[in-house]
């Protein structure tokens, strides 16, 4: 199983540079960001109706789902739970 995490942003948004900004030393899964600007079509097709929003997937599986700015510890509780035995 391989986690990551998808971070859907935009330039403009205040919210989002809050969440890059806690998610700056954050190495416990690889973080992909994606511009809502540059790639609409991605995400549209990941229902993203607010910026920033987070998806933890498991390879191509949405795993957990979070909007607006999310405190570091919840993402990781969240990864603690799909990866503990």
């Amino acid at each position: 199983m391989t986690l990551h995490l998808v971070k859907y942003e935009a330039e403009w948004c205040g919210p989002c540079k809050m969440q890059e900004k806690m998610l700056e030393n954050f190495d416990t899964v690889p973080v992909e960001p994606v511009d809502i600007d540059e790639n609409a079509v991605q995400a549209t097709n990941e229902r993203v109706r607010a910026v920033p929003t987070l998806i933890l997937k498991d390879d191509a599986y949405e795993i957990e789902r979070w909007t607006g700015v999310t405190p570091i510890a919840v993402i990781e509780d969240a990864i603690d739970e799909w990866t503990s035995p």
